[in-house]
């Protein structure tokens, strides 16, 4: 059975790279998914989110600690394409089973109760590509909750994100994108996952995580939570490599800074260095990497250099392996145009 599964990603994989879906598709999901930021109309300071980009949104597991997946919860992740995959076979998985044994997550036991509506953060998960807290809610209220309504294809429910909340790492407003996923446990009570991805973690191994709720489906209150998060119990099974390898290509010079290899993930960090002309100033370029295929989801910052040039600054990150390899291809392309690509090899060394 897991080497039909094991043939079945490979032939997805390889049906991904020839994949070539039409442009107008690609213009409706830029406009949907690319905000813009510009102080000035001359680019002078541009931040772009993009917060998903890839058919399927990026899921941060935390799947482990058998004490925290509820056979519920099992169900709400197996539905997700790239996690059911990865859920159902993560016992052969070297990455995912290390971590299962030895177990990686933090627990975290908080219980934040307001207007009736109790709020309890229970797991913390970091690996320097993903970061994830798993939360339960009791609704004690006399209000009954609806199913909240699907925010896209492929998107979970929201529950606890379709409030109004904020977000802090080391007391800064997190830039980027956050998901949310959950299921009913029982009568007005909720277990779920909350899964963030900034557009730039701190370097340190550990840091504070602020989390602040003002609404949640429609009762408004205060949930505060101060969350310790260390990267400390997963360090000997992350990888992490600074190739800085450049290549021309796209019509400018790309640069792959950082490749990190972790239990969840595996994580690509890309520069892109151009020229941008009134032809070219609505482009943008994404990544795979060949050995893996497409990306799970995508957040870029861009900013204009003092040579005139901009400089747009890509995290990617990629189901996980089960061994580092020497190499890893890339191919950097755009997407709304299936001509322009490019592709080559990353030596990887410690």
């Amino acid at each position: 059975m897991l080497n039909e599964d094991n043939n079945l990603q490979k032939n997805l994989n390889d049906n991904l790279q020839n994949l070539h879906p039409p442009s107008s598709l690609h213009t409706e999901i830029k406009q949907r998914i690319i905000s813009e930021k510009s102080t000035t109309k001359s680019w002078q300071k541009l931040k772009i989110n993009i917060v998903r980009v890839s058919t399927v949104c990026i899921i941060l597991i935390l799947l482990f600690g058998s004490g925290f997946v509820s056979p519920r919860l099992g169900n709400v992740l197996q539905k997700i394409p790239v996690v059911g995959y990865i859920y159902k076979d993560y016992q052969s998985d070297i990455g995912l089973q290390k971590a299962e044994e030895v177990g990686l997550t933090e627990d975290f036991q908080k219980t934040v109760t307001s207007e009736g509506v109790e709020v309890t953060f229970t797991k913390i998960y970091y690996d320097g590509v993903n970061l994830s807290i798993g939360y339960k809610i009791k609704n004690n209220t006399s209000q009954e909750w609806p199913d909240p309504p699907e925010m896209g294809v492929g998107a979970s429910h929201f529950l606890i994100l379709k409030g109004q909340h904020e977000f802090k790492i080391n007391g800064s407003e997190m830039m980027g994108g956050m998901n949310d996923t959950f299921e009913e446990v029982g009568s007005n009570e909720y277990e779920g996952v909350l899964q963030f991805h900034p557009n730039k973690f701190p370097k340190e191994d550990n840091f504070t995580l602020d989390c602040f709720f003002t609404e949640i489906q429609g009762v408004k209150g205060e949930w505060k939570f101060k969350v310790p998060v260390t990267k400390e119990k997963v360090k000997e099974t992350v990888h992490s490599f600074e190739p800085n390898y450049k290549v021309d290509g796209l019509d400018g010079e790309i640069i792959v800074s950082k490749v990190d290899f972790t239990p969840t993930a595996i994580g690509l960090e890309t520069k892109m260095i151009r020229e941008i002309t009134e032809e070219n100033k609505n482009d943008y370029f994404l990544f795979s990497i060949v050995e893996v295929g497409a990306d799970n989801g995508v957040i870029a910052d861009a900013e204009k250099l003092k040579n005139g040039k901009i400089q747009i600054t890509t995290k990617s990150s990629f189901p996980p392996i089960k061994e580092v390899p020497e190499f890893i291809t890339i191919k950097a392309y755009n997407p709304s145009d299936s001509s322009e690509s490019v592709q080559f090899k990353v030596p990887l060394k410690e």
